[in-house]
């Protein structure tokens, strides 16, 4: 299925769970991904955008996220995202120092609540649903477009 897909232009649509589109999965053939489950892991995430940006990408491809408002799919992103910090002061950073945590603002950064993901476009949802008023950023950054609608 996933060789013709990936042949096959007529075919513009493969379905997938987040945990199953990230392993052993080669989707160059698709220019637009839609994630509508967050997994409480980032990487996992991480994992099924690379799918699409394997070697024999030819496309720009864009990434959406489906979140909604006040509901758990808001909470898992906003705890993937204290995974993803956390990931990127004890790896990339080497950030988990005794200096670190003597700044009281870096822990609270880290725990707070706002969901403050960086410099990611936002793009807006449909208006048509009360529940769907703002769209938020998506917490993967440098792979291609990320765009998360509420």
């Amino acid at each position: 299925m996933m060789e013709r897909f990936n042949a096959d232009a007529k075919i513009f649509c493969f379905i997938l769970s987040t945990r199953s589109g990230g392993i052993g999965v080669n989707l160059t053939g698709a220019d637009t991904v839609i994630f509508y489950d967050s997994d409480w892991n980032p990487t996992m995430d991480a994992q099924a955008q690379d799918r699409c940006h394997r070697i024999g990408q030819t496309r720009n491809v864009t990434i959406f996220r489906l979140i909604s408002e006040r509901t758990i799919e808001e909470n898992i992103l906003r705890k993937a995202i204290q995974k993803r910090r956390l990931g990127e002061m004890a790896i990339d950073e080497a950030g988990f120092t005794p200096e670190f945590f003597k700044q009281s603002d870096n822990i609270r950064d880290l725990f707070d609540g706002e969901l403050d993901v960086g410099n990611i476009e936002i793009i807006e949802g449909p208006k048509s649903q009360k529940d769907v008023e703002k769209v938020k950023k998506s917490f993967f950054m440098g792979r291609g477009e990320d765009k998360a609608l509420t």
